[in-house]
């Protein structure tokens, strides 16, 4: 199968999946995961490999783009305590999982990944730099040509 009958293919069961999803009442990214899965294990499609640095940069900012300009607010609002307790959860129980696969590397790691750049190793950066990453983003989102994030939730 040549590149451009697979991007069209795609592109047409995309549209396709779009219009199902829209058609029954399901969130694309449901449909969307279900086609995948059926188009997975139909041996004339061939595997498509990607490289994470392509996902990560022209494809994932475009979704979350399109799912922060289609969050309802009272939903998240309503849901907010669940939210917040399963992003916690979550990522301490991710952490863990890593650091008992990486084993010692673990510590290199975080020290490499830190939430503040300038503080490379500082596990717990403090008050000051939260506070200060805290303005810095929000005067980078009400910078923004179109309103965002904390700022379309506020009108």
């Amino acid at each position: 199968m040549h590149r451009l009958e697979l991007l069209l293919g795609l592109l047409t069961a995309i549209a396709f999946l779009a219009a199902v999803g829209r058609r029954l009442k399901i969130a694309d990214p449901i449909v969307f995961a279900l086609g995948g899965l059926v188009m997975a294990v139909i041996p004339q499609i061939p595997d498509i490999i990607l490289p994470p640095d392509v996902v990560l940069l022209l494809f994932l900012p475009p979704l979350i783009f399109a799912a922060s300009r289609n969050t309802s607010w009272a939903e998240v609002r309503h849901g907010f305590r669940p939210i917040l307790f399963l992003a916690v959860v979550g990522s301490l129980l991710q952490d863990r999982k890593k650091a008992g696969q990486m084993g010692p590397a673990w510590n290199e790691w975080t020290a490499h990944t830190a939430f503040i750049p300038f503080a490379r190793g500082a596990r717990y950066p403090g008050g000051i730099a939260l506070i200060g990453g805290t303005i810095f983003f929000f005067a980078v989102t009400w910078l923004h040509p179109i309103p965002a994030g904390f700022w379309r939730w506020i009108g």
